[in-house]
């Protein structure tokens, strides 16, 4: 781990709040009406004023200099927005918390893990709670743990266990897997212990077709990169053998996960025409570019991407036919792209800064192509891969 400084009890307690809410963002014992939750943001503004308050000394990059000015972007989008487009409140603050999410959140996490936070540890007990969390909902009920979070699933569907639907318990093991494999914290057999345990949370618990797909494309990546070319190798053995698993166990029949992958096996590409699902997830990705350069790559703001969705029909001459219209657009480099337009540039030139040149390979494939996809913007887990990632720089300077 990076650093082993004393630290006091306070630093230390908020440390871990802000942790295991970035960890599990969508537990809540009080309803807000939102999946990601607040909590991860308030504790990382706390964590913040108590740390500069001490005057202690913490660790720095240029990159935060990129991240600090990208929120004043996206504050003033906030001021435009609500004085000059009489545009909801609600609607803005929730989109001026996703980029608090994505720029302070990231800086409070490398000062506190800077500081002698043992994130392995926590991410190990992360890993063992969704797993427990899931069995639990698989035996007993989906509905287990609807008073700390709104589930939404089906009987086609997998359970969700401490996410509101299977796709996103899906994402959260995934990037876990990321994080676990990019790791120099875990050992070779640990890497592969919870890879497997991970994938198969995301297999035979979740049942995600989504994230399936992710992991080929993480797969593509690992044989590109010499340096993760024999864990490429196992997950692509182990991939092949889960997909020949769906497709021949019963267990899996009437499952949606062996449906789509009948539908992708027969039907290609445009299997996206036709499912409603991933219509609709495909159709956030292609519209917030569509916007970006209808807009001439200027800002598109919180509230007009909903104008887009309500003309998605003769726009795509009806490739895109599916979902409802809604301005929470349902990707995380959509969504920077879209509301901020060529100011987004100064994200990822810092997130650029922050990731090691010897992982820019595998992270570019096995981790910001899935970010494309259905992985909202306020989800505090992407940050903190982006955030690990930065500290193995640092621990190899």
């Amino acid at each position: 781990m990076i650093g082993d400084n004393k630290i006091s009890i306070i630093e230390k307690a908020l440390s871990y709040s802000m942790f295991i809410c970035v960890l599990f963002p969508y537990i809540s014992i009080v309803h807000t009406g939102f999946d990601s939750q607040p909590y991860a943001i308030i504790f990382s503004l706390i964590y913040f004023l108590y740390v500069f308050s001490q005057k202690q000394k913490v660790i720095y990059s240029p990159a935060f200099i990129f991240l600090i000015l990208y929120l004043v972007v996206a504050f003033l989008i906030s001021v435009v927005e609500i004085y000059l487009l009489d545009t909801e409140l609600l609607i803005v603050a929730r989109a001026l918390a996703n980029y608090i999410s994505i720029t302070l959140l990231p800086i409070a996490l490398i000062i506190s893990l800077s500081r002698g936070i043992n994130s392995k540890r926590l991410i190990i007990l992360a890993i063992y709670t969704y797993l427990l969390a899931g069995v639990l909902q698989y035996f007993i009920s989906v509905d287990i743990f609807n008073f700390i979070l709104d589930v939404r699933t089906t009987e086609n569907r997998g359970v969700t266990s401490l996410a509101p639907e299977p796709t996103y318990y899906g994402v959260v093991c995934f990037l876990f897997n990321f994080i676990v494999i990019t790791s120099s914290d875990f050992k070779k057999n640990e890497k592969l212990f919870f890879s497997f345990l991970l994938l198969f949370q995301t297999v035979f618990l979740a049942k995600s077709s989504m994230v399936l797909l992710f992991y080929v494309i993480f797969i593509m990546s690992s044989f590109i990169s010499i340096k993760y070319l024999y864990r490429g190798v196992a997950l692509f053995f182990s991939t092949l053998s889960i997909i020949y698993i769906i497709y021949n166990l019963d267990y899996f029949d009437q499952t949606r996960i062996k449906s789509i992958l009948i539908f992708f096996l027969d039907k290609g590409f445009y299997a996206f025409a036709m499912d409603a699902s991933m219509n609709e997830r495909l159709s956030h990705v292609f519209f917030s570019f569509y916007g970006f350069i209808d807009n001439s790559m200027f800002p598109g703001g919180y509230a007009s991407f909903e104008k887009l969705l309500q003309n998605k029909e003769s726009i795509s001459s009806g490739f895109f036919w599916y979902g409802g219209v809604s301005n929470k657009i349902m990707s995380y480099i959509g969504a920077n792209i879209y509301e901020t337009g060529f100011f987004s540039l100064l994200y990822f030139t810092a997130v650029y800064i922050m990731i090691p040149k010897d992982k820019l390979k595998i992270s570019t494939f096995g981790f910001f192509i899935p970010l494309f996809a259905c992985i909202p913007l306020g989800n505090p887990i992407a940050g903190l891969v982006i955030t690990l990632l930065y500290l193995e720089g640092v621990k190899n300077v």
